[in-house]
């Protein structure tokens, strides 16, 4: 196939990132758009391969898709993969996609895909619109607004509550309501606090601004205050926390407080996956130099949306949203150095899996 054949000159114009795929989905050419983001300098780097192993998504790897992006378990759901397949038939297709790329990365685009016929041969022309700054900072403002008002609900509630109990004959006096409504309100603005600075974080993570600071600290002591906060928290409600420890002391080296924000996530959504009565598990071992935070419910996370979890715009919740898995992915694996999984099924419940190099193991004093 010669290169010539194709119309190139207009399509390397245009500012939207492009390609021209044969009838086996392979890239023939890719304009310099395309080349950005997916990190090449030249077109012969990404001539014959599909688009998920250009811009290295994660289930186009050999591991995953032994046959090539596309062929992998988690393809049977993506958006791009669709439209192509619809573009073959009906001659164009547009889609939403959500790519997973290496590195805790992340593409949401406006996926379009159109079939064009050049001497006898089909090709497809396939754009990529980003969308996901867009959507990411509308999501964000809207979560943001929708935690400011339950939060600012609650505290109205238990101020009107406080005033009833002060014109109610028999109850505790104006003192001890007004102090029980005091530490309330104190505990409701101290949940909006942490989501301010939950959404602060991944927002700078999201664009590449957070400066981490690395320290050393023991993982027990961080996993012990993390259980215990979230014991606090509305959505732990009758449900139990359990922790479980490794038997030894484990010293990593990260920044302690990013940490404990991806590991505070995964425990919320733990809790929030479970019904009244049913327990967290929060535990740690340590396997070939690495420390594995596990973080257990009893809920299982449909098959369909498994390979979807850590997508940056996907979620299962009608009023809910995707950035806490999505920032814990890109949180750990860019600016922790480690990595998350998760692992569901009916019969293990749903486990999400933190790994992170062990500096060190705190030496135990000989028992007296």
């Amino acid at each position: 196939m010669e290169r010539t054949r194709l119309p190139v000159d207009a399509f390397d114009l245009t500012n939207t990132p492009m390609v021209i795929l044969n009838e086996d989905r392979q890239i023939v050419h890719a304009n310099a758009s395309f080349l950005a983001i997916s990190g090449y300098d030249s077109v012969e780097h990404v001539r014959g391969k599909r688009p998920g192993e250009a811009i290295d998504c994660v289930h186009a790897s050999l591991f995953e898709a032994p046959g090539g992006c596309g062929t992998g378990h988690a393809c049977s759901t993506c958006g791009a993969l669709t439209a192509l397949l619809k573009s073959h038939v009906h001659g164009k297709a547009d889609n939403a996609a959500d790519f997973a790329l290496t590195y805790g990365r992340s593409l949401s685009t406006a996926f379009k895909a159109t079939r064009i016929m050049l001497e006898g041969e089909e090709f497809i022309v396939a754009s990529f619109v980003d969308i996901g700054d867009q959507i990411w900072r509308q999501d964000v403002e809207r979560i943001f607004l929708h935690d400011i008002m339950n939060t600012a609900a609650a505290v109205m509630g238990i101020l009107e509550m406080a005033e009833l109990h002060d014109e109610a004959a028999g109850l505790p006096t104006d003192d001890t309501i007004m102090t029980e409504s005091c530490r309330l309100a104190r505990q409701w603005i101290g949940f909006l606090t942490e989501e301010i600075l939950s959404y602060k974080t991944m927002m700078e993570a999201d664009s590449g601004t957070l400066e981490p600071r690395a320290s050393r600290f023991r993982l027990f002591d961080l996993i012990a205050q993390t259980a215990e906060a979230a014991e606090h928290l509305p959505c732990a409600k009758d449900r139990r926390i359990v922790s479980e420890y490794c038997d030894k002391d484990v010293l990593v080296t990260c920044d302690r407080t990013l940490l404990g924000t991806v590991l505070m996530n995964l425990v919320k959504n733990a809790l929030e996956a479970v019904s009244q009565g049913d327990e967290v598990r929060v535990s740690c071992v340590c396997v070939a130099g690495t420390a594995r935070i596990a973080v257990w419910n009893a809920s299982v996370i449909p098959e369909a949306h498994q390979h979807h979890i850590f997508q940056r715009m996907f979620t299962t919740k009608r009023t809910g949203h995707g950035l806490g898995l999505y920032g814990s992915r890109l949180i750990t694996e860019r600016y922790l150095g480690g990595s998350i999984d998760c692992i569901s099924g009916a019969r293990t419940g749903t486990t999400f899996t933190i790994g992170l190099p062990i500096t060190a193991l705190v030496a135990k004093a000989p028992a007296a």
